[in-house]
């Protein structure tokens, strides 16, 4: 069961993936899927997690009054 994805992010455009799917033998109703981000959208979601990361507080920091 593999296959390719496209979502389309609001902000990010089009992202691209491909997929597998790891079933277990004994019990077919359990079910694994793994995403793997092509070079592109990989690039795009490591610079959203770096813009997130620097924006957000650091916990245990006050805000200043």
């Amino acid at each position: 069961m593999d296959g390719h994805k496209i979502i389309e992010h609001p902000t990010l455009g089009y992202l691209e993936f491909e997929h597998f799917t790891l079933q277990v033998l004994s019990n077919p109703d359990v079910r694994l899927m793994i995403y793997t981000p092509d070079a592109v959208t990989r690039t795009k979601l490591q610079h959203l997690l770096e813009a997130t990361a620097s924006s957000e507080p650091i916990y245990g920091q006050v805000d200043p009054l």
